[in-house]
């Protein structure tokens, strides 16, 4: 009986495990399921919490690369304001010396302008007076070639190179000595007065010029003696 009974009891304990195992296979499925999905949930972290330590890391690292390059180029900056601001200033230097000796150079052209004006005028009235001193040099001449011998009454006009004497005008020498007497008897009724300033040179008489006052009477005398004499040397030629 007892042996009966044990196979009853094993042959129900077979039976019940026929009927939990799938029940045990789908708890184990279950476990290994929950146990991979731990698993992957641990690497998710792992690597985040990796990504966060790199991310910070370099985070930091970016940071002071910002930090460097934000002074390299603040430093660079500063030195090229300074480079520029030094080259404006040797440019204004330089300006303001150009400006200078724009200036300068202006009034040195207007002096030489000023000058040059002076020295125009100064030339236009050197020629009116070498022109001047010419004609003077001139009437001087033709005076010098003469016999220094005025005859009042006798137009005189400009000589040619031909030289022309007193018998070319229509004179005798007797006229001559007569007109040379007139002149002498002038200059000693002048003498006698005590008029004794010298006699004023003047334009010639066929230049429309008058003798003094006091010679006037006495060579209208002289010139009235020559148109007789000469009529009557006009009036002997006829007759020979």
């Amino acid at each position: 009986m007892r042996g009966g009974k044990r196979t009853r009891s094993k042959k129900k304990g077979d039976k019940l495990e026929r009927q939990n195992s799938p029940d045990m296979e789908d708890a184990q499925s279950s476990v290994s399921s929950v146990s991979s999905q731990q698993d992957s949930a641990d690497t998710m972290r792992s690597v985040l919490q990796e990504i966060r330590d790199f991310r910070a890391e370099h985070k930091v690292d970016l940071n002071k690369l910002k930090e460097e390059i934000k002074g390299d180029m603040k430093s660079e900056l500063e030195d090229m304001k300074q480079e520029i601001y030094q080259k404006l200033s040797a440019n204004s230097v330089l300006t303001q010396a150009y400006e200078t000796r724009l200036k300068e150079a202006e009034e040195r052209i207007d002096e030489a302008e000023t000058v040059n004006m002076a020295m125009s005028d100064a030339l236009i009235k050197s020629m009116k007076e070498q022109r001047a001193m010419q004609g003077k040099l001139v009437d001087l001449e033709g005076r010098s070639r003469r016999n220094n011998m005025r005859i009042y009454g006798v137009p005189e006009e400009k000589e040619d190179s031909s030289r022309q004497d007193a018998h070319s005008l229509g004179l005798g020498n007797t006229h001559i000595r007569q007109c040379a007497r007139c002149s002498a008897g002038a200059e000693e009724e002048r003498f006698l007065r005590g008029d004794t300033r010298p006699q004023r040179f003047g334009a010639v008489p066929g230049d429309g010029a008058s003798p003094p006052d006091q010679d006037m009477a006495a060579c209208r005398r002289e010139e009235c003696r020559w148109d007789r004499d000469r009529e009557q040397s006009k009036e002997e030629a006829t007759r020979v």
